[in-house]
């Protein structure tokens, strides 16, 4: 199966970034897609934050994981649910990113 890896490593209140993060609303629903936060796209994934639409990306069965470590390291404390946590984010990423048929977008 095809994957799409979107990888936000900017502000998510960048124009940039919400391209990235509207992106899986205009891909066909039977790819598999993934969305990693790092740096300091972990804001993204903020509890409370107005910009993002990760709610309604997890509603549509997008798998969106964050570097927890960096999520902590600006003082966050609560996530939106259904992100999932992850302690090395860099290993999983390669993972996917080495996977047949994946596809890889980074901002």
């Amino acid at each position: 199966m095809e994957c799409i890896v979107l990888v936000l490593t900017r502000s998510p209140s960048l124009d940039i970034s919400q391209r990235l993060l509207n992106m899986p609303n205009l891909l066909p629903k039977h790819l598999e897609t993934k969305i990693y936060l790092l740096y300091d796209g972990v804001v993204a994934a903020k509890k409370g934050y107005a910009a993002s639409d990760i709610k309604k990306l997890i509603k549509k069965r997008v798998a969106v994981f964050v570097d927890l470590q960096e999520f902590k390291a600006r003082g966050f404390d609560a996530l939106i649910d259904g992100v999932k946590v992850l302690d090395n984010p860099v290993s999983e990423l390669v993972d996917d990113i080495m996977r047949e048929n994946s596809r890889v977008i980074v901002v």
